[in-house]
């Protein structure tokens, strides 16, 4: 009987441990999914919520990347089951009401019976706007110190196409600014920066989120300067010269702006006279203009006036000149020894100019004149062992001189070497 109550009693006490482990062991667990605990959970992606609803965009939107580390709160039942993946992030742009930065929160959403104690990265600074491009001009501006002036430019680029704020590039205008200094060069090449500034107030635009199609603009410039020419007169297909007529015009000179290069081309321009003159005077009206192009002026130069008229006469004068061809007989040497057996005689004709009355001029004929050469002055030619001669010419009519000095050249010969080509 006792073995019996022994055993009874092992059973009893082996059940009642059973039944307090099992009581420890239900308080426990209850103990655990109700105790409240905290748990950091890192690289929760943050997304950019609330795009295009009021019509504002985030700059870079497509490239913004960031991801926050999240702190719960929570039972330690629910939170052992939470991870990163369960939490989402997100920052909403919707309520935004103007364009510009602006500093909104992150909001993270976490599971029920969770609360969200703390974020990395509470609140986010973003630029918000409209994004838009536009093409507008690149103005080129130049500053410079030289006497000459800008002429013809070139750009490779004359747009640009800018992407940006709306609020921004709407008004923006672009342009490109080279300071030249003294330029001392007819034509050269520049590259600048392309800028943005303000239209109205000027001032330099400079945005992180706007970009250009292209930088930069390359220039070639020509330098223009002017020059005054004087207007000669040519005569033409006619014995007299622009120096023995007389030439009255209104316009002495002209006044041409362009290149510098081509400037240099040009030292005069002439206007003309044909054998009309012979008639009487010779009168013509012309433009500014029409003297430039029958004068083959470059067509990149100019002259103020153009198209002003001007006319110019030439008049016969007073007293002419003319060209007067003698006959090599009519010239004749002396002062040879009596008692020499040599010969001289000219080699060739000579032609003189001669300067009288203009009617008389006209008229004169090449008989009246004589040329003679005194033997005892004649030098001998070492390039051509010819003798030459100062000639003393007279011309018959003392209204009729002649102009400049001449020498002729002369050959000698012996009276027994004539004898011989004779015989």
């Amino acid at each position: 009987m006792n073995n019996e109550v022994v055993g009874r009693k092992r059973k009893i006490f082996t059940f009642a441990v059973a039944l307090f482990g099992a009581l420890l062991l239900w308080m426990y667990a209850i103990g655990y999914d109700t105790e409240m605990a905290s748990e950091t959970y890192t690289g929760v992606v943050v997304e950019i919520m609330g795009v295009n609803t009021n019509g504002y965009t985030v700059a870079d939107g497509d490239s913004f990347s960031l991801s926050v580390d999240v702190r719960l709160e929570g039972t330690r039942q629910l939170l052992s089951g939470i991870d990163a993946a369960d939490l989402s992030a997100y920052v909403d742009i919707s309520g935004v009401n103007g364009p510009g930065l602006t500093t909104l929160p992150v909001t993270v959403v976490a599971p029920n019976g969770s609360t969200v104690e703390s974020v990395s990265v509470p609140n986010v600074t973003l630029y918000v706007d409209v994004f838009t491009s536009r093409t507008i001009q690149v103005n080129v501006e130049k500053t410079y110190t030289s006497a000459y002036t800008i002429g013809q430019m070139k750009q490779d680029a004359y747009v640009v196409t800018v992407y940006g704020p709306e609020s921004i590039i709407s008004n923006a205008e672009a342009y490109a600014h080279f300071d030249l200094g003294n330029v001392v060069t007819g034509s050269f090449n520049v590259s600048g920066n392309i800028q943005l500034r303000d239209v109205e107030t000027k001032a330099t635009i400079s945005n992180p989120y706007i970009s250009l199609s292209r930088n930069t603009v390359n220039v070639t410039i020509t330098m223009n300067s002017k020059k005054t020419v004087p207007v000669k007169l040519v005569m033409k297909d006619t014995d007299f010269t622009s120096e023995e007529v007389s030439f009255a015009t209104d316009l002495s000179s002209v006044t041409l702006e362009g290149p510098v290069y081509d400037l240099s081309k040009v030292e005069y321009l002439t206007v003309t006279c044909d054998d009309s003159i012979a008639d009487g005077d010779f009168s013509r009206t012309m433009t500014v203009s029409e003297l430039l192009a029958e004068n083959d002026v470059p067509t990149t130069l100019s002259a103020e006036y153009g198209e002003a008229e001007f006319t110019y006469t030439v008049s016969l004068p007073a007293i002419s000149f003319a060209n007067i061809e003698i006959d090599a007989s009519r010239i004749f040497v002396y002062g040879i020894p009596a008692d020499s057996n040599l010969i001289a005689e000219a080699i060739g004709d000579l032609t003189v100019r001669i300067l009288g009355p203009y009617q008389e001029v006209l008229t004169y004929k090449s008989e009246l004149m004589t040329v003679m050469i005194n033997y005892n002055t004649m030098e001998k030619d070492p390039a051509t062992g010819d003798y030459i001669g100062i000639a003393e010419i007279s011309t018959g009519n003392n209204h009729i001189c002649v102009v400049g000095n001449y020498t002729v050249p002369v050959a000698e010969m012996t009276l027994q070497v004539i004898e011989n080509t004779i015989s």
